[in-house]
């Protein structure tokens, strides 16, 4: 995600383009595993006359993905892919099709999720967001990686488009919980290779003491 991230940032800075179908398909891995962002056909630059942004009748775009002032005014500026990154990191992290997101199938939506995000009690919203997790994880996540990755999402799926983070404040997001978990993994083997060699000494000095004996 961090790598896609940045990729849109480049393509949305100076002069700024807009991808315009961001989705899950057009993210490929290469056999590095490193994302490549593919289908530029529907790409355009975001600015129009006197730097005021591109207006449209004509809307093209992939179901589920497309942001709102697109959709209803025709708006286009590089919030429309901030919007689509929006549905692919939450369709990630639940494990849904961007169509079944928007149309609440399954009891779930996009609108139930940024609701639950902007409760103002922080354990009400711990205790909900397991809901919307992907069941195939079991629960096996760290908790505030979770929440700081479902808060990042509502950012990006706000009806506002000027309330949502611009591609560089995403990648800086992206960037601070990626070392977070690197940090956290390597605690996590330090401390399993310490609890190793703990008990990979105990039986040697229970048969020298046996021997002794």
């Amino acid at each position: 995600m961090l790598l896609t991230a940045s990729t849109i940032s480049t393509v949305n800075t100076d002069p700024p383009y807009v991808h315009k179908d961001i989705k899950s398909s057009n993210i490929l891995l290469d056999g590095k595993f490193r994302a490549k962002i593919a289908n530029f056909g529907l790409a355009r630059p975001a600015e129009g006359k006197e730097g005021e942004f591109e207006l449209t009748r004509h809307i093209v775009g992939t179901k589920g993905y497309m942001a709102p002032e697109y959709l209803e005014h025709g708006l286009i500026s590089p919030k429309l892919d901030v919007y689509a990154f929006g549905v692919v990191m939450l369709g990630l992290i639940t494990g849904r099709d961007a169509v079944c997101l928007q149309k609440g199938e399954d009891g779930f939506s996009v609108r139930e999720f940024t609701a639950m995000l902007t409760e103002e009690e922080e354990e009400g919203t711990r205790e909900k967001l397991g809901c919307f997790i992907d069941p195939s994880m079991k629960g096996d996540y760290p908790l505030d990686s979770a929440i700081f990755m479902a808060r990042l999402i509502e950012g990006c799926l706000r009806k506002d488009a000027a309330s949502r983070p611009n591609m560089g404040e995403i990648v800086q997001s992206l960037s601070k919980l990626f070392a977070s978990s690197m940090s956290r993994t390597s605690s996590n083997s330090l401390s399993a290779c310490q609890s190793f060699r703990g008990v990979s000494h105990r039986p040697r000095t229970e048969n020298a003491q046996n021997k002794q004996g």
